[in-house]
């Protein structure tokens, strides 16, 4: 379902726009929504790499937001120069959790 709304825009968007949709005979709306798309789903993916590099989200939570997968999201990370914060240390704990559990 689509939701219709009004804004204001620069006019070199406007006409930038004009000129792709007369080009590649797409609606100049249907431009738009696509361009929009793709704006959040960037803003959606650089939110959650700096969320996680503030320590504000977790992998888990971060991959959520820019919904992708925890790997997706860890190769993301790791693109954007975020280290992982886990010692061996941490990690060896994890394990032996996970033996205790199983």
């Amino acid at each position: 379902m689509l939701k219709q709304i009004s804004l204001r825009i620069p006019k070199t968007l406007f006409d930038s726009v004009s000129s792709l949709s007369e080009v590649e005979h797409i609606e100049r709306s249907l431009l738009f929504r696509q361009a929009l798309q793709k704006g959040v789903e960037q803003l959606r993916k650089k939110i959650a790499v700096e969320a996680v590099r503030e320590s504000t989200l977790s992998i888990s939570e971060a991959a959520k937001l820019a919904r992708l997968g925890v790997g997706e999201i860890m190769d993301l990370l790791v693109k954007n120069g975020v280290k992982s914060e886990l010692t061996i240390e941490d990690i060896e704990e994890d394990i032996q959790t996970a033996r205790t559990i199983l």
